[in-house]
């Protein structure tokens, strides 16, 4: 390689660095912004069709997304009241939980201490006072923070803002679009509407997922008689919105309530297996078929962009990086310089499916 190409190549990945930091600084001291903005833009696409249909009955385009926003919000409501009431409750169960938590704590380390005939083998005050400060100390914890959610009327307004601008504005949009990326207005427009059948195919599906495992998560945990099941039902299938770590999480909180409250470890060891089984299913039936494969992104790479998610934005990160990988997947499996990109973004999950493919029978 000659010094010329050396040079020009470390100039494109230093312009490359430069520019990829300059943009996540901005997504960091502008998140106030930006992430109703991002939120506003997929629940615009989700919502589009609808509006669309609106105009094509002789709505004014204005009360078409009224109409979208007031339905949105409506949803949201709906999700947030259920959360807030049930956390009510669940809240109101923390001081006991704390109690018999501490009771096991001290159960399990006399029978260790007597077991091993060594009293200083296992000395959990500290633990216990740890435990007790830190119950007291978060037991509205899940309430306060849904208070200060739906407090939060700056980003409330921000969100209803931007996602009426979009719905409004969406043809002029597209044009800004076509004007800026100056190409083939028809490739652009194909490789437009491709993203957003992926996004909006992502928010549905993710939705009927959700709701398939709350439905099991329910049935289960009211099976095994665990109290408020229906909160840890659907609080486990919320967050399995984040891949990986959210179905862990959200396994672990009806396992430790059913250990603290129960007096069998069958309820736990129940809760446990329950959830490994739901998650197999998950992972290899229900969300393949319903959220569909060509939107998935390989796990690497999913993983990577739910930490980087995390640093920049939070758990909004978490939630809004798993689309915004899914749309930048398409657009590089849509553009020849840039397929490269693409295949290693999605590559395993293709040539498993295309294995697997090949592994069937002839007819």
């Amino acid at each position: 390689m000659s010094t010329q190409s050396s040079k020009s190549l470390l100039f494109r990945w230093a312009s490359f660095l430069v520019i990829a930091s300059l943009i996540v600084y901005i997504m960091i001291i502008g998140r106030s912004v930006i992430i109703p903005l991002m939120f506003a833009g997929f629940v615009a696409v989700l919502f589009s069709p609808v509006s669309t249909w609106l105009d094509n009955n002789k709505f004014p385009r204005w009360l078409s997304s009224l109409i979208c926003l007031i339905a949105a919000l409506v949803v949201i409501s709906g999700i947030i009241t259920f959360f807030y009431t049930q956390s009510k409750n669940f809240t109101g169960d923390l001081e006991t939980l704390g109690d018999s938590l501490n009771k096991l704590i001290s159960d399990f380390s006399e029978w260790l201490n007597e077991t091993t005939g060594n009293q200083k083998l296992l000395q959990l005050d500290t633990l216990q006072e740890a435990l007790g400060a830190l119950l007291q100390g978060n037991s509205n914890m899940i309430t306060q923070g849904l208070a200060q959610a739906t407090a939060s009327f700056i980003q409330i307004l921000l969100f209803m803002t931007f996602l009426v601008s979009f719905l409004i504005y969406r043809d002029a949009i597209l044009k800004f679009l076509l004007m800026a990326l100056n190409g083939n207005d028809n490739h652009i427009k194909g490789i437009i509407l491709k993203v957003k059948n992926v996004v909006r195919n992502y928010i549905i599906g993710i939705f009927l997922v959700i709701g398939v495992l709350a439905f099991f998560n329910s049935i289960a945990l009211l099976a095994l008689g665990i109290e408020h099941a229906i909160f840890f039902a659907v609080f486990a299938a919320v967050l399995n919105i984040v891949p990986f770590i959210g179905p862990l999480v959200g396994s672990i909180f009806p396992a430790i309530f059913a250990l603290v409250m129960k007096d069998s470890l069958w309820y736990p060891f129940g809760v446990i297996l329950y959830f490994i089984v739901i998650q197999s299913f998950e992972s290899y039936l229900i969300t393949p078929h319903i959220v569909g494969r060509k939107v998935s992104v390989n796990p690497m790479f999913t993983i990577l962009a739910i930490f980087i998610g995390n640093m920049i934005w939070g758990v909004a990160g978490m939630i809004l990086f798993i689309p915004l990988t899914a749309m930048l997947k398409q657009i590089f499996d849509e553009v020849d310089h840039l397929k490269p990109y693409g295949y290693i973004m999605g590559g395993m999950n293709e040539e498993k499916s295309q294995s697997n493919s090949n592994d069937q029978p002839a007819t």
